[in-house]
């Protein structure tokens, strides 16, 4: 009775020194935000590129609103210690364009600054031109579809920036 009395002791602060030692889990940080407002012009409108005195000075116009602006993020950079090999997802985000020509997005970051991929969409706009006609001598307004092409662009968030660029096609 003695050896089970001592076994079952023995037993009972094996389990209890096995269970007091315990890891303490900490959750991953949750990312902060960003707030990014790109101001988009494009030059639709070359009737009204020429100052005062003749001289030419582009003036742009809005980009149309409702036009879409995706925000790509790799998943990766929001990681303050990423685990090598992993493949981490791209994260994407759409902007619309408002209006006044902007667009205005709320991006995931962290204290460390990563640059986010602006992909701008192709447009098809007509674009007011003057040009001389030669049966009546004369300078006349023509209207003429064109596309728009605007390469992707980086920029750089970190937490809590609010970023405020002009971006032109």
């Amino acid at each position: 009775m003695k050896k089970l009395t001592l076994a079952a002791i023995v037993m009972m602060v094996i389990a209890v020194l096995g269970t007091s030692c315990t890891k303490t889990q900490t959750a991953p940080a949750e990312p902060g935000t960003a707030m990014v407002t790109l101001h988009l012009g494009i030059n639709t409108d070359e009737t009204n590129d020429t100052t005062y005195n003749g001289s030419t000075m582009i003036q742009y116009e809005n980009v149309p609103a409702g036009t879409v602006v995706k925000f790509v993020v790799n998943s990766e950079k929001l990681q303050e210690n990423p685990v090598a090999g992993y493949s981490y997802d791209k994260l994407t985000y759409d902007g619309t364009v408002d209006a006044s020509g902007n667009v205005v997005v709320e991006l995931p970051a962290i204290g460390t600054p990563y640059d986010v991929d602006v992909k701008f969409p192709d447009l098809e706009l007509d674009v007011r031109r003057e040009r001389f006609n030669t049966v009546t001598g004369n300078d006349e307004v023509i209207t003429e579809t064109e596309i728009f092409t605007k390469g992707d662009e980086a920029i750089n968030v970190w937490d809590g920036a609010v970023i405020i660029q002009e971006h032109n096609y």
